[in-house]
């Protein structure tokens, strides 16, 4: 479910973001969807964020329209859904801690300034895209993956393999 904020300004443009978003969105593991309450979209510019408890993420118009020209909207929706799906129930769990304690740091900057806030969604996406799409990621990109993260390559694979089916349809899309 989408709630757009009146200060989009028209329906139409609303839903121009809506459709944006949920193309995004429409690439996530299945019981990432269902997991998901609902996600806000608002005027501005400012970063996107989630609420873990309230199962949503929020995303600005500004940004997104950044994303869209940067080719990175995907990865923003698959980053920010982490944290509405994912976080509240393993990134405290001890089987989460090991593996990033025993892995050889961290797969991004921002992973590495916010350990217990931001390298699970990190490590999640890197972990998708070399687990699920094969091939997506430059050679070198993949080799560090599996060098810097073995461990919470594991983690995911076995989180990732207990969401089969991965992918399955959810339903038609309704009207803003």
């Amino acid at each position: 479910e989408f709630w757009a904020h009146p200060d989009l300004g028209s329906q139409e443009t609303a839903q121009t973001y809506v459709n944006h978003v949920a193309r995004a969105g429409s690439h996530l593991p299945s019981k990432m969807r269902k997991t998901l309450s609902h996600v806000v979209l608002h005027h501005g510019n400012e970063s996107a964020f989630a609420e873990e408890a309230g199962r949503f993420f929020v995303l600005y118009h500004q940004n997104i329209d950044t994303r869209l020209r940067n080719h990175d909207l995907e990865e923003t929706v698959f980053h920010e859904s982490v944290h509405a799906t994912l976080d509240d129930r393993w990134s405290a769990s001890k089987t989460w801690q090991t593996a990033q304690a025993a892995d050889n740091g961290y797969i991004t900057n921002y992973a590495r300034s916010k350990p217990n806030g931001e390298d699970m969604a990190e490590s999640a996406l890197f972990a998708y895209a070399e687990l699920i799409t094969p091939g997506r990621l430059p050679s070198n990109v993949s080799t560090k993956v599996r060098q810097i993260m073995p461990n919470r390559l594991a983690f995911f694979e076995k989180l990732f393999g207990s969401m089969q089916p991965l992918h399955q349809k959810m339903g038609s899309a309704r009207k803003c």
